[in-house]
């Protein structure tokens, strides 16, 4: 066992940490929320979340000695957010363009010849009106 002043590291699952003079910070990194997970968030949210979100993942820091713990994680970040706000991350705007490139790969643009407006038409019509 390490001495009280030592730092002390730990591993459990995806939950990491360190534990140092009577202060405990451990953070949790899960993979990205699966599509209910997703769709069950946007929901309660009330919010479109972004396509790729790390939803349980989260950081605190906890004095167990003074009670004292602060913890920050996806969810509660995302409630403070406006709702008409629409969330984007750093590379949304590379990611969009990626995204219509590869949507024009699998979905090619077809062009058209121009119209020959070179020839003239016309037509006569005569009109009968019964009383």
């Amino acid at each position: 066992m390490a001495a009280p002043d030592e730092p002390s590291l730990f591993e459990q699952g995806g939950t990491k940490g360190i534990q140092l003079a009577g202060w405990k910070v451990t953070t949790t990194k899960l993979p990205i929320l699966n599509t209910i997970e997703s769709d069950t968030a946007a929901s309660s949210l009330h919010l479109p979340l972004p396509e790729i979100c790390f939803g349980n993942n989260c950081v605190t820091i906890h004095n167990p000695q003074s009670g004292l713990k602060l913890e920050w994680d996806t969810m509660s970040a995302l409630r403070v957010i406006e709702t008409e706000t629409s969330v984007k991350v750093a590379h949304a705007a590379e990611w969009a363009r990626g995204y219509v490139l590869f949507n024009l790969l699998l979905n090619p643009i077809t062009v058209l010849p121009p119209l020959n407006s070179s020839f003239s038409h016309s037509t006569q019509t005569s009109s009968f009106f019964l009383l």
